[in-house]
């Protein structure tokens, strides 16, 4: 039915238009002119944009494939007056993401645009909220949101596991600027292929790198877009909805049901349903349903199950813990390495309030993770 109605459009629009055009996307050098001609418009005293206009036509006059750059736009302003600070911060990014920005974006100006106006309203949430934010790491960040948002979610759920500095992304990093043929050893199996594609390495090359960056507020600002404020189901996906009440069912077989629906939900998909019992598990503390459901989803390697059960247990008082969730906590680092690290040292604070039932079970819980390291 969907390909048959892309077929109407297609064919009325071959009707309308009687001339056979595709309008092809812009390239790096002209993402790069644009972002700084918006720039400008928005930096520069009204007076100087007109020059810049001019100068920047005859440019591309002379030469189409080259871009306008802060270069070209000091030599336009009449007595060399110096650019100011934040337009040359702007230039000089706009540079640096140019090529990434074409790839992510597909060449698109309105979604370069939008991108731009979000990051704009962002850095004027976090000044209200009293945030203090490198500009250049949102940035670069954002980038990432607007081209791939799938990878974006995902590296919420690392940073958000780690305390803002997800070890996997370091990782990432470090391998993207290694020689391209420097070994001919095929990548690990360690379900980051799609980190390791051509446009992801060039993401994360990207200056400055994030590595050892605290990243929590910055996915604070960006929590419309993880899906972590969801406070109802009403405009979840059914899949989701409906796996999320097998998986929250007191009956064993809806629950293994759910547990069948969970492979089948997609990239964006998977996140919303792991804040939403993450959301249940935190609202109910005296209830293991989605707890358990978490439990259960790391065990079977469901990516992102495991930190999100961390996080529930450090949310909720130590008294008010069900005993079990240190344990699964446990488990869950014995399954996944990575989570070891945020596993032992949760468990250590847990354990800190020995008379409760929680931290007694905190204590017991590392000395089994202890043994078996």
């Amino acid at each position: 039915m969907r390909e048959e109605e892309e077929g109407l459009v297609q064919d009325y629009l071959e009707k309308l238009i009687q001339v056979p055009y595709q309008l092809p996307r812009l390239s790096p050098s002209e993402i790069e002119t644009y972002v700084n001609l918006l720039a400008c418009e928005k930096l520069l005293d009204p007076a100087q944009i007109p020059v810049v206009l001019t100068a920047w036509r005859n440019t591309r006059a002379q030469n189409i494939y080259a871009p306008f750059t802060a270069e070209s736009i000091h030599k336009a302003l009449t007595g060399g007056a110096e650019l100011p600070a934040k337009l040359k911060e702007q230039l000089d990014w706009s540079k640096a993401v140019a090529s990434v920005i074409t790839e992510g974006l597909k060449g698109n100006p309105r979604q370069v645009k939008r991108m731009l106006n979000a990051m704009s309203l962002r850095k004027q949430l976090a000044a209200v909220a009293k945030i203090s934010i490198r500009e250049e790491i949102l940035a670069k960040l954002m980038v990432l949101e607007y081209s791939n948002l799938p990878l974006f979610q995902e590296l919420n759920q690392w940073q958000a596991a780690e305390k803002g500095v997800p070890s996997k992304l370091k990782t990432l990093e470090n391998e993207s600027l290694k020689e391209e043929d420097a070994s001919e050893t095929p990548p690990p199996e360690d379900g980051l292929a799609k980190w390791r594609t051509p446009s992801m390495l060039s993401w994360l090359r990207m200056r400055p790198p994030l590595s050892g960056a605290d990243l929590r507020d910055y996915f604070w600002l960006a929590r419309d877009r993880t899906g972590s404020t969801l406070s109802g189901i009403t405009m979840i996906p059914p899949k989701v909805q409906l796996a999320l009440r097998k998986l929250l069912s007191d009956n064993a077989g809806e629950n293994a049901l759910g547990m069948k629906l969970v492979p089948s939900l997609s990239g964006p998909e998977l996140p919303v349903l792991l804040d939403l019992l993450k959301q249940e598990a935190e609202r109910y503390p005296d209830q293991l349903m989605a707890a358990g459901a978490l439990h259960k989803l790391g065990i079977q390697k469901v990516s992102g199950a495991g930190a999100k059960l961390i996080e529930v247990a450090r949310s909720i008082a130590a008294e008010s813990l069900l005993p079990s969730i240190p344990q699964n906590i446990a488990e869950l680092a014995q399954h996944e390495p990575q989570l070891r690290g945020p596993s032992t040292e949760l468990l250590k604070e847990i354990a800190a309030h020995h008379k409760t039932k929680a931290g007694k079970a905190a204590t017991k819980a590392l000395d089994s993770l202890q043994k078996k390291a």
